[in-house]
């Protein structure tokens, strides 16, 4: 009886004690994935507080607003000849970022991509592969949830036709975690507008597309052997988005796709795609 009784403690010890080893592995688990994400929104904080000017001047603009013409589409060149009306002219982002500044601490950054009201304000890098910056910083300091960057195989003066901006998921919206809510159709119609901030220029894209692919879809495409084969690809692209768009893009436009993963299917990506609709010069 005595060893029967022995064997019970012996056993509830042993399960105490590896009960507490989960509790203290996961607390340690918690703590690091918070602090992750302390560090990469204080970076974030520091580096808008730095480089990114709130302007005074915030409401919607024509005057200062340019339709981007003619469009290059792989050599081709389409004149546009649509006027930007009063009905036409898009909110001024609001902002005003320092990157020629950003640039002497990594020349890596090739431009400023921001969503009014989401937390998508963050550099943009390009480096020579696809791997570094997903764990890397602007900083060049490694990070689980890396940085915002274009695929190193696109023009970084946005000419491809397709230019890929990749991100990751964060559980707290950092980086592209909010791209996801683009799957709502009120928050989208809310957020129509995504800027991309380059050199002398802002460029607008208007969203038409927000849909789950898979990592080796078509979606990456990047350029195309015709207008044709771009307007089927961008007829496929509007077709697959879970939300509606107010308009069709058409192959005498740029497109922007954002990608993240979904954290749901291993392969699994969620893009969130929008046409190069205007460009407001900076410094006007």
């Amino acid at each position: 009886m005595k060893e029967k009784k022995s064997f019970r403690q012996i056993f509830r010890r042993i399960m105490l004690v590896i009960c507490l080893a989960v509790f203290i592995y996961s607390a340690i688990q918690l703590f690091l994935i918070l602090r992750n994400y302390y560090v990469i929104d204080k970076l974030q904080d520091d580096t808008v507080a730095e480089y990114v000017t709130n302007e005074t001047t915030t409401g919607s603009t024509s005057a200062n607003m340019r339709v981007m013409t003619p469009f290059a589409v792989n050599n081709t060149t389409v004149t546009n000849s649509t006027n930007t009306t009063e009905d036409d002219a898009v909110p001024d982002p609001g902002i005003d970022v320092d990157l020629a500044g950003l640039q002497k601490v990594n020349k890596d950054i090739k431009a400023w991509i921001y969503i009014p009201d989401t937390k998508i304000n963050y550099p943009v890098l390009q480096g020579t592969d696809n791997a570094y910056y997903l764990t890397h910083t602007h900083l060049k300091a490694y990070h689980v949830l890396g940085s915002i960057f274009m695929d190193y195989r696109n023009a970084a003066d946005l000419t491809d036709s397709n230019t890929v901006i990749y991100g990751h998921n964060g559980k707290n919206m950092a980086m592209f975690g909010g791209l996801k809510k683009f799957q709502d159709q009120s928050y989208a119609d809310a957020r129509p507008y995504i800027y991309l901030i380059i050199a002398d220029k802002t460029y607008v894209y208007k969203i038409f597309s927000a849909h789950v692919v898979k990592a080796t879809s078509a979606t990456y495409t990047r350029t195309f052997s015709s207008t044709e084969q771009y307007q089927k690809w961008l007829d496929t692209e509007a077709k697959a988005s879970y939300i509606t768009a107010a308009y069709a893009p058409t192959s005498d436009m740029y497109t922007l796709t954002l990608s993240t993963c979904t954290s749901v299917v291993k392969d699994d990506r969620f893009v969130l795609q929008g046409a190069l609709y205007a460009t407001i010069e900076r410094g006007e």
